[in-house]
This record gives structure tokens, sequence and C-alpha cells, in this order.
């Protein structure tokens, strides 16, 4: 399609850099650099279809302040929304993405949970906010996102800037030096999107044993549940009994143990991964479920 058939939504907002009327060259570009990156996340969870530019509209002294343009181009053809508040939209999503970082505090959300009006983020103090649903999304999901907000709070810590406040419409989001802390900290694991663990212990649990390893480190293969698994014996006790080779040990035979169960969850509440660690063995059974003790003999 021609650009000559995209219409444009233009809303403004301001970024005040606190403590002066002038600024480091290189951190206000970094600052920018990583503030288009946050809009363009912003447009992309909001709408991958239209076109975004960011326009330097003036400074202002007093707190070096950037007045920015955000222009979105739009085919109409491809909302379904009201086209006129789409970069208004987008800026508020940016704010937003900067709200949920704050909100973490640095640590990972306790839960998450989706609501026809939104989806409430809950912190590890029990403290909720409620963002829209593909905002809160993108940022769980995407850990460019909160390693770009990451390194802008770390350029502020670094110079030592007083602060710095995000503006649009009647919102106003303000950061000073001592929240440079938390919104440095990275809480969305870059190899997975992983954001809550569950763990559950079950006690004189038994695994039929499929392939044990009597001399090595690695797991053992168990029937748990009608399905085979791979579990850690994390205890050294039976561990050094076993490589002593003070009881016999086949297929079919089970393992009695308390078993930990560490379950990682993603966003959308699928299981990413489950470990298995028995954590104190009891005891091994034979085929007739006669148990056989593990004494300390050291």
């Amino acid at each position: 399609m021609s650009q000559d058939h995209f219409q444009e939504s233009i809303d403004t907002f301001k970024v005040k850099f606190e403590g002066g009327n002038s600024i480091d060259a290189e951190l206000f570009a970094r600052t920018i650099n990583n503030t288009v990156e946050l809009v363009k996340s912003s447009l992309q969870a909001i709408n991958p279809n239209a076109f975004l530019r960011l326009e330097i509209k003036a400074t202002k002294e007093g707190s070096f302040e950037t007045i920015i343009d955000a222009v979105v181009k739009y085919s109409p053809d491809l909302l379904t929304k009201d086209n006129a508040r789409l970069a208004t939209e987008i800026v508020g999503g940016y704010l937003a993405l900067l709200q949920i970082k704050s909100h973490l505090k640095g640590k990972k959300p306790k839960s998450i949970e989706q609501t026809p009006q939104g989806t409430i983020v809950t912190n590890q103090d029990n403290e909720q906010i409620t963002a829209t649903t593909n905002i809160v999304n993108c940022y769980l999901n995407d850990s460019k996102i909160d390693n770009t907000i990451v390194q802008v709070f770390t350029d502020l810590k670094a110079s030592g800037r007083d602060g710095i406040v995000i503006e649009h419409n009647n919102q106003k989001q303000s950061f000073v030096k001592t929240d440079y802390d938390n919104m440095s900290v990275h809480t969305i694991d870059s190899q997975s999107n992983v954001f809550k663990e569950n763990v559950e212990i079950i006690q004189n649990c038994d695994l039929t044993i499929k392939r044990p390893d009597l001399i090595g480190k690695s797991k053992w293969e168990v029937i748990f549940a009608g399905r085979q698994i791979s579990v850690k014996i994390d205890d050294e006790i039976f561990i050094t009994n076993i490589r002593k080779g003070e009881i016999k040990i086949s297929g079919g035979f089970k393992l009695s143990c308390d078993l930990n169960i560490q379950t990682e969850i993603d966003s959308e509440y699928n299981i990413v991964n489950v470990n298995y660690t028995a954590i104190k063995v009891h005891g091994i059974k034979d085929q007739e479920e006669q148990l056989t003790l593990f004494d300390d003999k050291d």
C-alpha cells in the first residue's frame, strides 16, 4: 500500500531529566533511543500493522525537558478501534510498561490474573496493578523490553542524575534516585518467559525404578503417576550406601522417598519445565513390597 493511503494519528509526551539545564550527550542519546524501542514495543503489542515515527519537537530548560511527537501511520482497513486515538494508546502502553516494571520492585510477579477489565499483576508484596492485557503479555514474554528499561535506569544511576519524569496528557510517571536500583534489576528471564515457580513436596512417595544410576551423578529414570520421569537423588546417605553395593536393585523395585516437585509456569499458565528431586530416601521396596531401609553406617 502506498504511503499516500495511510492516515496519521499523533500524540505528544515529554521526557524530563531532573537535575540541571544540560545533559551528557551520550546519556541523552541512549535514553532517547531506548525510549524509542519501548514505544515500538507498545506499538507491536497494540497494533503491529501500524508504523511509528518519533520526532523530537523541542527541548526546554529547567530540567532539560524533551517534547516528543509520536506519529503513527495506519491503514484504516486494518483497524477496528478508534483510529484517532491510536497514538495515545501506544504512548499510554509505553507508560504502562514502565509502571509494571516499577510495580514489581525488582522481583518476578507473584501472580498474573486476566479479567475482562485487563490483567492484574500482583507483586511479591501482594500489591496489585491492572494494565491492558496485551501490554502485560508483551512485557512478560519479551525479555528485551525488560532489558531496555534496565539499561535506561542503569545509565541514569551511573550518571548521578536526580531523576526522570515522563508526562503524557494528565499522567505523570516520576522516578528518583531511590527508584534506580529496582528499575535496573532484571525481572524477566532472557532464556524463557517463566514468571512463577510452584514447589510441592510429596512425602513417602513410591517411585517404580526403570533405570537407576548406581555409579555416577545422573538422574534416575522412574515411573511416577503412570509416566516415566527423571528424578535427581539428593540424599547423600542413600547415594553412599548405593555405591557400596549394600542392596540389590533391579527394574520393578520401588524407591520410597520424599519427592520435591518444582514446576515452572509461563504467563499463559503453561507448564514450561518440571524438576523432580528425591530429597529424602526412606528405602527400597522389592517386588513383594518389602522395604529395605538405608542407615548411615559411616
